[in-house]
């Protein structure tokens, strides 16, 4: 799958997009690393064969032992370039982590909701001044969720993986560009 690109071009990857980063507006931004989730390979696999057709019997395209390399990869960048990092691999070893999936690779609600403990976590301990205060949103009523505004839903800035032609990138980012208003 294209999306599983080389250990290495995921480390110049991060590399480049926390350059970025720090090259935008008056350099202030701040930057915080997650490492992937962990990946159920049996559960990936049958989803994949479920949905997608594909052969149950093949070797997924996704596997634990990957994704792990790619988590240590991801805090070893952070190191690297001095940006503190959030363990999304870790924080859900230490749950019943296959159930946190749903699909064997992407986060479910409660894995959603563990990713978010952990980089407000991260948040907390490495920039303390960014601590959210308010009420989390999850923990008021849905009437008064829906008067603030945490129930309206954002919109898409980019195109979806799926659409982009791997051949010319910059072709669907210009398209995309083009319908918007």
């Amino acid at each position: 799958s294209r999306q599983h690109g080389l250990l290495e071009e995921y480390r110049r990857n991060l590399v480049s997009i926390i350059g970025a980063i720090r090259e935008c507006g008056d350099g202030s931004a701040r930057v915080l690393l997650l490492s992937p989730p962990p990946c159920d390979d049996v559960a990936w696999a049958q989803h994949c064969s479920t949905t997608y057709g594909l052969d149950p019997a093949a070797e997924p395209n996704r596997n634990f032992e990957t994704t792990q390399q790619y988590a240590a990869a991801a805090l070893e960048v952070a190191a690297e370039e001095g940006v503190p990092a959030a363990d999304v691999h870790a924080a859900f070893l230490r749950e019943e982590w296959k159930d946190l999936l749903a699909d064997g690779l992407h986060p479910n609600a409660r894995g959603n909701a563990a990713i978010a403990a952990c980089v407000l976590e991260a948040i907390g301990r490495h920039f303390p001044e960014l601590q959210p205060t308010q009420t989390a949103p999850s923990a008021l009523p849905s009437k008064q969720r829906a008067h603030r505004g945490f129930d309206r839903r954002l919109g898409i800035d980019f195109p979806d993986h799926k659409a982009i032609d791997a051949s010319d990138p910059g072709a669907t980012f210009d398209k995309w560009q083009r319908r918007k208003p």
